[in-house]
């Protein structure tokens, strides 16, 4: 049986993960390779992070912006701001993101150890052929 290809904008509900969808066979070796400097741990728990649509969209979004704010969130994704909050905690908490406070906002930025990575993790998604 073979494994379809898909773009990350056709992720359903029922295949949520980037690696459910067939789109990277062996992920652990694939994010090994890339980010060389992790171990089987800490790739483990990229690919839960950025497994979650929400997650990865928060990522792209952050790619595109040196730093987003996160009052936009919320009108962007569609979804609640307790959400957001909680998605936004765990990535800063694996050193994907960091923020910086101005008054009652606060403005994320993907670290700069992270960036090229989600270029090239976004270059790859948006050229898998449907």
């Amino acid at each position: 049986m073979s494994t379809k290809k898909t773009n990350i904008k056709t992720l359903s509900a029922e295949k949520e993960s980037l690696f459910e969808c067939g789109i990277i066979d062996k992920p652990i070796e694939y994010f090994k390779k890339e980010l060389g400097f992790l171990d089987d741990e800490r790739v483990t728990r990229l690919l839960n992070l950025i497994s979650n649509p929400y997650r990865l969209k928060i990522l792209f979004l952050l790619l595109e912006q040196d730093a987003f704010c996160n009052c936009n969130f919320q009108e962007i994704l569609g979804i609640q701001q307790t959400l957001i909050s909680h998605y936004l905690r765990e990535l800063r908490e694996n050193d994907l993101i960091t923020f910086e406070k101005i008054g009652k906002w606060h403005y994320y930025s993907l670290t700069e150890e992270f960036r090229p990575f989600v270029f090239r993790l976004k270059k790859f998604l948006f050229t898998i052929p449907k």
